[in-house]
């Protein structure tokens, strides 16, 4: 009798081990909003931009920015996708993030000056992500956050 239970304590230990692994290498989308007010040189810009992110098991994925961004008083449209690798680094649960290609629509009218200095700057950078709660990430640099987003269900 003992022996039955302690081979089904450890199947069910085995099973929950594997599901929880399982479960942390599914593609997945999130969403989040990006808010902010920054005045810096003189300059005042806000950003009101939404981003929904993909994911996927292939360490490709692609987040899309869409919304305004207004510089001292002068609005633009952003509707573009970024579509972008991860890979392992050399630092323990940070990865090498890699913007691949760009998607930028007619109607987005940011000029690359803005998008560089206040939203992405440069193409290659090392990334973080926490799990915040049950259905939240947290996703950062190595010295700033990026995003918290929402995760959707599939």
């Amino acid at each position: 009798m003992k022996t039955i239970l302690t081979s089904l304590v450890i199947a069910i230990i085995l099973c929950g081990f594997i599901y929880y692994n399982h479960q942390q290498k599914q593609p997945f989308r999130c969403d989040s909003q990006l808010v902010s007010h920054i005045e810096q040189d003189g300059s005042k810009v806000d950003l009101n931009l939404n981003a929904n992110m993909i994911f996927t098991l292939h360490h490709e994925s692609v987040v899309s920015f869409n919304g305004s961004v207004t510089q001292d008083g002068r609005e633009y449209l952003v509707s573009r996708r970024i579509f972008f690798t991860t890979s392992p680094s050399e630092l323990d649960g940070v990865k090498k993030t890699k913007i691949t290609r760009e998607q930028i629509s007619k109607y987005d009218k940011l000029p690359a000056g803005i998008w560089q200095q206040y939203i992405f700057q440069g193409t290659e950078f090392y990334t973080q992500m926490t799990e915040v709660n049950n259905h939240g990430f947290l996703l950062q640099d190595l010295s700033n956050p990026l995003f918290i987003c929402a995760r959707l269900e599939n």
